[in-house]
């Protein structure tokens, strides 16, 4: 543990940015114990559920206590090295859920332009290993590895000729996979997976999110600074390096200067 102690307080930009990931951590504690947060409620974050800031044995309990609550935590990313080593999988899938199984498949939807051919699968070991080198990432395990997740990939809605944009990685709760996953009983609880991607695949019926749950696609536009903001602090920025360092105009205008906005 010194030598993380050592590694976050190395500089002042380390030191904050554990300070956000705690924080971060602390509001799904803070969540869970809401009055009108009820079981069978989702939390949903951006990422996974491996944080490298904090030991396995201490952020684990999170995964148990909201296991224990009923609560379903689940991380959802698009962006992650998982896609790039499944991208011929993702491509063989797609065309026979949309040009086979599509016109096969009992819909219980009436309305065409609601069936959604969508599915779900573990990440195996071997894709694990092709596409993370630290191996207390990968393990699928309570014990010595890392935070409580467990990777899937799904396809939450179909989204024509994006490709693979569409599919996500999944990070559920290893409690609610894998309910006796502390006595070593590896068994996956199906059904349970099954009811946390329905529900997923429910929040993500609108196209313009493209295949994303719109929880978190709202929370990420309120939370993006806006353009008039982010001038703002620029302006800001320009008056003191021009008050205090004495700096010429035109090198502090080089300083903000976007090369993508001139040409």
């Amino acid at each position: 543990m010194a030598s993380l102690k050592v590694t976050t307080c190395e500089n002042t930009s380390k030191l904050y940015s554990f300070c956000q990931t705690l924080l971060e951590w602390s509001l799904i504690y803070e969540i869970a114990n809401l009055d009108r947060t009820k079981k069978g409620d989702f939390i949903l974050r951006d990422g996974n559920l491996r944080p490298l800031e904090f030991k396995q044995k201490y952020v684990k309990e999170l995964g148990k206590f909201l296991h224990n609550k009923e609560i379903i935590l689940t991380s959802i990313t698009k962006n992650s090295a998982i896609k790039l080593h499944l991208s011929s999988t993702f491509k063989t899938i797609d065309d026979y859920l949309q040009e086979d199984l599509k016109y096969k498949f009992s819909f219980a939807e009436t309305d065409e332009r609601k069936r959604k051919v969508c599915c779900w699968l573990e990440v195996s070991d071997y894709y694990l290993e092709k596409s993370f080198k630290n191996d207390m990432i990968r393990k699928k395990d309570i014990k010595g590895g890392r935070g409580f997740g467990l990777y899937f990939i799904a396809r939450l809605d179909y989204v024509e000729k994006l490709q693979n944009y569409d599919w996500v990685v999944a990070d559920l709760n290893i409690y609610d996979a894998v309910p006796d996953v502390e006595n070593s009983n590896k068994s996956r609880d199906i059904d349970k997976i099954s009811e946390i991607f329905k529900e997923l695949t429910r929040l993500s019926q609108e196209h313009y999110i493209l295949g994303y749950p719109y929880p978190l696609a709202e929370v990420h536009n309120f939370v993006t600074l806006k353009s008039s903001f982010k001038q703002e602090i620029i302006n800001r920025v320009k008056i003191s390096l021009y008050r205090d360092t004495k700096m010429e105009h035109v090198d502090i205008e080089n300083l903000f200067l976007d090369i993508h906005d001139r040409f």
